[in-house]
């Protein structure tokens, strides 16, 4: 601990110490200067107290600082901080702010400085479906100097040469790396964004995703660290990405695989990643030192430690307490509250929402136990809730009020490693390493679990015989019982390689002999290992192959075999022939373990490269074997087939085009065996002098999905995006709601049927040669998505057996006579919305919408503007306690436009809404009548002022479909609505927005925001 205080008081010295560099020179003059940064400080007047006059009675020779020449460094800075103000009578009120600085240039001959800087809050995960991500919260100062530097803010860290202890992180902290005579001293110190976890997972026949990130205690639905994941696909590195191999949601910590990579269930997946802690943060903390000692000689020292924050607020004095004599305690998982969902019945908790007062109410918080007593559940309003099962049989997850927390671990591993090099072509690289895990922070004896690892390798580089060049290894590894690394102590694959599973307490050694030769047109590796645990000895055996001649493009072969009580063989080949446009391949994949179980797959196809085209086809077939104790030999298990197609083209006309297919069916249907297909289908249009632009893309996959189910929170008026209405008894979209949703598994896998669609094409005549139709723009969107069990989408629906399908189309024809300031728009648009993943029942929405919007001038300055809607809407439901219901009607809206000067825009419509609803069986007519006003002043480039009125009286009916009148309320609704933004000045903005509803839903329900901002 004295040494870490040292060191960052050290390294605050060094930071303050790099501008001092610059102020350290002879001359007097230079500690007058200004250092000035940004346009701010560069308008404000000299500070001239100091000059000397003539009348001056101290007659000090005082240098002219202002006015000397000086050298100068480029410092560019720019950026922005705010503060921000919501109100609400609800007690929805809260203060935001934030701080953003962008900064780069020189602050002296050989130094940089470069950065930005934030304390905004974004909680918005970034998509996990690019290989790059833009990574919004990224926050560093980096200095830089030939002899040091200097990061503060986000750092990824690691280790990647020490095999021994192979790992990354994320951190949020201060990096300082010092260059010494011939080597370096590097130290971090700060907090881990998130906490590290390594999942080994077996994957499942047509299961392309989700699979689920976990923490260590096996919770699911953990927010990942964007970036944090490495994924691994029988040993092979992935790449992240929707056109590669995979795709991450990192707010719930899914992971799906790409058709590029079809998924077994033998599939060996590996993940490492960081996901955020709920109980506690890791203080993470660096140093070392690496140098080279002599010409053939280089050794790095470096100290790691980890460790949870035992100051948490999550945790109170007696909890921290208690954690001095164990490991884990339990906290209470309920409490007194009027407002609580659950009364307390016979020491059982039993889910009765209402408001009465005369019964004592409990919020109850219940977590996952296997020993629990309660389940969870849905109730008819959608919201989930636990119920008590006591000790029934039960398949899925139990619960238990209350959590279960266990006390803050540490974790710590010095390393030490050498470098050497005898002669020219002679190496030998020492590793070691050892660790110390501590169970509990909170204990004075501080119980923890030693281990060591060393691993020593000699190779010998570029033995010449002729045209033959050898190189030998020699190698061998060992750690001691309970050793554990900061990530991983061997390669992803090494449990399937050496057919065995080795545990992080597992006493561990290995030895290898291994030689390389290579000839101008042939690789060949030969390995030799020999493996001792506490339990048994193995001996592996490996040889690669590498090849390329006249004939073959490129040849690989791998054989690896084990030797212990029981036989283990690999094998895998791939041959492309042909150095030309046409390559045939096949490839080969063998595994076998005496009596257990036997593979065999093997591929075969044809490829295609011309200049602008693509094309490679393939065939497959796999057969698995399984070990017949009865019979003591093998009988086939599974038998699958594998179609694999791709093309990809693109043409001088502008025009391309991609389709993707894979294909894995088995050769005889049976219940356990799956099915697999997927493909993809992308044209594309786009040429700069061409009014045509057009875009489709269709994903269609066959595989088995765990469906989802949406259930609703309550936040508050206000702070949701659904109310609730009681009468139709569904969550309607509202942007003053209450209520949030959720999405939540249904547990199990059924088959299914899953499609999406993207098309779109735009027309915009001004780029064709018909001059006549240069105002007109066509635009046309067919969105779709669907998923269920039949491949007919249009068939699942009228027999109501899909899962979900949602289904858009638009037309719409844009006309701007700009000179003349006529513009018009008509546009068509049906939606059809099905949900059947819905524990009470299948919900059918389909909308049809005929729209027209026209402004037309009547004379100077102003315009008539009118909009003319038809519409229907039907909803059909099996859900107990609702009703299908059906509106249709027409609106309109008409009103004058003025502009003033340019200056103010003034819009005053009359409105007039009627539907004809449909509730269950009773058919109502409803109307509405109204004013709308909108004014908007401009105040030249600086600013601009909006203020509406809406008034509508409406002849409703309590429960009225929420389609029927623009889905106003029902009687008198009277909303206003203010904003203001303006320039102060160049470098200065303020902002304001008021909103009062009052109607049937909301009395005076009155929302104010503010923010005032200032750039530099």
């Amino acid at each position: 601990m004295k040494y870490l205080k040292f060191h960052s008081r050290l390294i605050a010295l060094l930071l303050f110490l790099v501008p001092a560099v610059k102020a350290q020179s002879p001359s007097i003059k230079d500690t007058l200067e200004l250092f000035q940064i940004g346009p701010l400080l560069k308008s404000m007047p000299s500070l001239d107290s100091l000059r000397a006059t003539k009348n001056d009675s101290a007659k000090i020779d005082l240098p002219q600082a202002i006015n000397a020449k000086k050298e100068e460094f480029p410092m560019n800075a720019s950026g922005f901080f705010f503060r921000g103000m919501s109100l609400g009578q609800y007690g929805n009120n809260s203060l935001n702010g934030g701080l953003r600085l962008q900064i780069a240039g020189k602050i002296s001959d050989n130094t940089q400085i470069m950065g930005v800087i934030t304390d905004e809050s974004l909680p918005i995960q970034p998509e996990g479906s690019t290989a790059d991500l833009n990574e919004l919260d990224r926050v560093f100062i980096n200095v830089l100097n030939p002899q040091f530097s200097l990061k503060a803010g986000d750092i990824e860290t690691g280790e990647n040469n020490n095999s021994l202890n192979l790992y990354n992180r994320k951190i949020i902290g201060l990096e300082s790396d010092i260059q010494i005579n011939k080597g370096s001293i590097k130290s971090i110190f700060g907090q881990s964004k998130g906490t590290f976890h390594r999942l080994e997972i077996k994957g499942q026949d047509g299961n392309q995703g989700p699979y689920y990130l976990k923490s260590k205690e096996g919770r699911t639905n953990v927010v990942i660290i964007a970036g944090s994941e490495r994924v691994w696909l029988n040993g092979k590195a992935l790449k992240r990405g929707d056109d590669l191999d995979y795709i991450i949601d990192y707010s719930r910590g899914e992971l799906i695989f790409m058709p590029n990579n079809l998924i077994f269930f033998d599939s060996d997946i590996d993940i490492e990643y960081q996901y955020q802690e709920l109980n506690y943060s890791s203080n993470y903390f660096e140093t070392g030192i690496k140098k080279q000692s002599t010409a053939n000689s280089q050794f790095e020292i470096k100290y790691v430690t980890e460790n949870q924050n035992i100051n948490t607020s999550f945790i109170s004095d007696d909890q921290k307490k208690a954690f001095k004599t164990t490991d884990q305690i339990m906290i209470e998982g309920s409490y007194l509250d009027s407002l609580g969902e659950y009364i307390l019945v016979d020491s059982i908790f039993h889910y009765s929402p209402g408001n009465d007062s005369d019964t004592k109410r409990f919020s109850v918080v219940f977590s996952p136990s296997p020993s629990g007593e309660y389940i969870r559940k849905i109730s008819p309003q959608e919201r989930i809730y636990y119920d008590y099962i006591g000790n029934e049989p039960f398949e899925g997850t139990k619960y238990s009020p209350g959590q279960s927390i266990t006390a803050p671990k540490g974790h710590s591993v010095l390393q030490v490693d050498s470098n050497y090099k005898f002669g020219d072509n002679s190496f030998l690289k020492i590793e070691s390493i050892f660790s110390q895990n501590r169970t509990n922070l909170y204990k004075r004896s501080n119980p923890s679990k030693h281990g060591s690892a060393v691993n020593i390798r000699f190779n010998k580089d570029k033995v010449t015989l002729g045209d033959i060049d050898f190189t030998f290894d020699l190698s061998h590894k060992m750690n001691s019982q309970n050793y554990q690394s900061l990530g991983r102590d061997r390669r992803v694959d090494f449990n399937e390689t050496w057919d065995y599973e080795v545990k992080n307490s597992n006493k561990l050694s290995i030895s290898k002999f291994g030689t390389k030769i290579k000839t101008s047109s042939t690789n060949i590796d030969f390995d030799l290992y020999n493996m001792n645990t506490d339990l048994e000895k193995r001996s592996r055996f490996q040889t690669s192959i590498d090849h390329k001649s006249k004939y073959i493009k490129n040849g690989s072969l791998t054989i690896n075999r084990i030797k212990h009580k029981n036989f283990f063989n690999q094998v895998s080949s791939h041959i492309a022939f042909l150095n030309r446009t046409i390559n045939p391949f096949i490839g080969i994949k063998h595994e076998m373990r005496e009596k257990d179980y036997k593979f065999n797959d093997f591929t075969y196809g044809v490829s295609l490269l011309s200049k602008n085209q693509f094309m490679s086809i393939g065939f497959g077939e796999r057969i698995d074997w399984i070990f017949n104790v009865e019979n003591s030999e093998l009988i086939e298990d599974k038998n699958f087939r594998f179609v694999q197609l791709d093309y990809r083209s693109t043409s001088s006309s502008s025009w391309n085009r991609e389709f993707m297919f894979r294909s894995k069916n088995p050769k005889s249907v049976s219940k356990d065996s799956l099915s697999f297909e997927s493909a993809k289908i992308a044209v594309n249009y786009f040429n700069s002098k061409s009014p045509l632009r057009f875009d489709f893309i269709l994903n269609a996959q066959s595989s088995i999905t765990e469906f989802r189910s949406l259930v609703y929170d309550s936040l508050g008026a206000g702070r949701g995006i659904f109310r609730y209405d009681p009468i139709l008894n569904e969550y309607i979209r509202d942007e003053n709601g209450a209520f949030v949703a959720n999405n939540i598994l249904l547990g199990g896998l059924e088959k299914s049927f899953n499609a999406t669609s993207i098309s779109r094409a735009i027309i915009n005549f001004k780029k064709s040669k018909y001059k006549k139709l240069h105002h007109i723009k066509y635009r046309l969107s067919i969105n779709g998505d669907y998923i269920g069990s039949d491949k007919d989408p249009v068939r699942s629906i009228v027999n109501r057996s899909a899962k979900t399908f949602r289904f858009k189309h638009r037309n719409e024809i844009i006309i701007d006579r700009a000179r003349r300031s006529i513009r018009s728009r008509f546009w068509l648009e049906s939606n059809i919305n099905f949900n059947g993943m819905d524990l009470r029942g299948w919900t059918d929405k389909r909308s049809k919408t005929y729209v027209m919007e026209n402004q037309i001038p009547i004379k100077k300055d102003y315009y008539i503007v009118y909009d003319l809607n038809f519409h229907s809407f039907l909803t059909k439901t099996n859900k107990n306690l609702q009703f299908s219901r059906n509106t249709e009607g027409i609106y309109h809206e008409f009103g004058i436009k003025r502009s003033l000067s340019k200056k103010i825009q003034l819009t005053v419509k009359t409105v007039y809404y009627q539907d004809e609803t449909l509730f269950d069986i009773t058919s109502k007519s409803v109307s509405a009548y109204g004013l709308k006003a909108d004014a908007v002043k401009f105040f030249g480039d600086n600013g601009r002022i909006d203020c509406s009125v809406d008034f509508f009286s409406a002849n409703g009916y309590p429960g009225m479909p929420p389609e029927a009148l623009k889905g106003i309320s029902i009687n008198e609704t009277l909303r206003a609505s203010f904003a203001a933004s303006a320039m102060l000045d160049r470098s200065m903005s303020i902002n304001l927005s008021l909103s009062f509803i009052n109607d049937d839903r909301y009395k005076n329900f009155l929302q104010m925001n503010g923010e005032l901002r200032a750039y530099f």
